[in-house]
């Protein structure tokens, strides 16, 4: 059961997210938290707003906050990784996305996952593959969808390239399809 009072805060948090006030958002997310029979709404979106201010390590225990209270909400443990992954700790990710890697092959937070994974370790082709599969089964997530198909643009665009200029290693961070997509962006949702 959902408290009116606490869809109220979301709805104006979101209102004060769109008009540019990431700072009423915040406040307005942190009191709908707080209010008896919050739901997981206002919790994502805290972590989605702090994770969007440049606010890593806040978001990131929003979102741990988050899977602790709502463990059945994949879609924040994928969240978590994902600032985790990003955030250059590919091993605690890999952890927090030990339950999705475990279900069914054909879930897609199960494929995105699979394939930011596998573009750590530089298999580019094997990230599309995962991306293509996760991006054709039964979803509700167009937020993880663009996301998806951003990196892929941005995968295939580096296999261009390195094709063109025939060099095969050598990635530096700043390079790295994973890293230079977080920094502009898409992957913060």
């Amino acid at each position: 059961m959902s408290n009116p009072d606490v869809q109220a805060l979301v709805a104006q948090a979101l209102g004060a997210s769109q008009q540019g006030d990431a700072a009423q958002a915040i406040a307005l997310l942190r009191a709908a938290i707080e209010m008896p029979h919050a739901d997981a709404a206002p919790w994502l979106l805290l972590a989605a707003e702090l994770a969007a201010q440049g606010q890593i390590t806040e978001a990131e225990g929003v979102y741990a906050d988050t899977v602790l209270r709502f463990p059945e909400l994949h879609v924040a443990r994928f969240q978590l990784g994902l600032l985790q992954l990003t955030s250059g700790r590919v091993a605690i990710a890999a952890l927090t996305w030990q339950p999705l890697l475990v279900g069914e092959n054909d879930e897609p937070l199960r494929c995105y996952a699979e394939a930011y994974l596998a573009l750590t370790r530089d298999q580019f082709q094997e990230a599309l593959d995962r991306f293509r599969h996760g991006l054709v089964l039964p979803q509700n997530n167009l937020p993880l969808q663009n996301d998806a198909q951003t990196t892929m643009r941005a995968i295939e665009k580096h296999l261009a390239e390195q094709g063109a200029v025939h060099e095969v290693a050598g990635l530096d961070d700043s390079q790295h399809v994973l890293l230079r997509n977080y920094a502009t962006g898409p992957l913060r949702h």
